[in-house]
């Protein structure tokens, strides 16, 4: 997939700006606060209905405008077909259209132009909470498992039940109501897990991510994956016998909702190991390998979002990198305060550099 033509309008500092981007490589060069990121955050719009660095619509919006609007024409080269997909945000609400219909489920717009966000904000998935490193997890088995979004919201809907059960007052019958919900969340959790599994642990993403981090980093990591329970026992039993710890907590401690990736260098744990520029070239290069293999899994092609690139690395990390991505053979935008990141795409590659400056967007060399 690529995108042929965006307008945006009302985007934090864009307040109107249309531009062709080009089919493969896009550079975004700028002084910081210049709406680099913004623009990145407009595609982000059109693809899932939100910005990746926020959930506050109005924090997006710009000041004084009442809503926001993202208008795209989107192309599959190897289909020849193409849609256009137009976005309005406001506080009050938001309105998403694919060939001038109005579509209400967000997962469509994902499916018609999914897209990668790789950023400095991505280092949270080595150095805090599994939940970060979930969300890589999530991006994969939606693009390669159709009723992947399915059961992952089942699950989250009893998870929700259960834990609410959890915190009900004492003296009312929570026993019975927890072993209906334990069921339910066992069923659902047993299919999520399975999924997840069948992938995480295939010898194909092991060959295509591991491909990527040894040539992105330079060196060898390890990594495995880890469901949430102990795997040797069935999911029910470990609810119920962890049901008093629950209890007290108030909710629930273990299942798919607390599966993790565990990374692991030649010095020891990656998070431990790493420098920060290191770790960072760990995310991106894991990130790109999930892409990776969701190409050779569906023929999915996504647009790649790379913000403030020359954050944490040097040049030399950058080159590895973009190399990497340029055999992908996708769209990618790249935004960047260093105007020497034009010199490292090669010159065989398509690329059109978009200099950005107080709002404005201006196609140049």
């Amino acid at each position: 997939m690529r995108i042929a033509s965006i307008r945006i309008g009302d985007v934090r500092s864009l307040s109107d700006v249309a531009v062709e981007p080009d089919p493969c490589i896009n550079l975004l060069v700028g002084p910081n606060g210049s709406g680099k990121t913004s623009f990145l955050e407009a595609i982000h719009i059109l693809s899932l209905g939100r910005s990746f660095r926020t959930r506050r619509t109005r924090a997006v919006i710009r000041h004084e405008a009442e809503a926001l609007t993202v208008f795209g024409r989107v192309r599959s080269d190897e289909v020849g077909q193409s849609c256009t997909i137009g976005i309005e945000k406001s506080v009050n609400g938001a309105r998403f259209r694919v060939d001038g219909e109005e579509v209400r489920s967000v997962s469509s717009l994902a499916r018609r132009l999914p897209v990668m966000v790789i950023a400095p904000e991505g280092l949270r998935a080595l150095l805090e909470g599994s939940e970060h490193r979930r969300r890589l997890l999530d991006w994969t088995l939606f693009h390669v498992e159709p009723r992947y979004l399915e059961v992952l919201q089942q699950y989250g809907h009893v998870l929700k039940q259960r834990n609410a059960a959890l915190r009900a007052p004492a003296g009312t019958n929570v026993g019975r109501e927890l072993d209906v919900w334990d069921e339910q969340l066992s069923r659902h959790g047993k299919r999520l897990h399975a999924m997840r599994e069948r992938h995480v642990e295939s010898a194909l993403m092991a060959e295509v991510t591991n491909e990527v981090i040894v040539n992105v980093l330079n060196e060898e990591v390890t990594w495995e994956y880890w469901p949430g329970w102990d795997r040797n026992r069935g999911l029910q039993e470990v609810l119920s016998e962890q049901r008093a710890r629950d209890l007290q907590a108030g909710f629930t401690t273990v299942g798919p909702h607390r599966a993790d990736i565990v990374w692991r260098g030649v010095r020891g744990m990656a998070r431990e190991s790493l420098s920060r520029g290191q770790g960072r070239l760990l995310v991106m290069a894991f990130e790109v390998g999930q892409v990776g293999y969701v190409m050779r899994c569906e023929n999915v092609r996504p647009v790649l979002l790379v913000d403030d690139l020359s954050t944490e690395l040097d040049i030399v990390s950058m080159q590895r990198f973009l190399t990497r991505v340029d055999a992908l053979g996708l769209q990618v935008f790249i935004s960047s305060v260093l105007d020497a990141v034009v010199t490292l795409v090669r010159p065989t590659v398509s690329s059109r550099v978009f200099h950005v400056e107080q709002g404005r967007v201006q196609s140049g060399r």
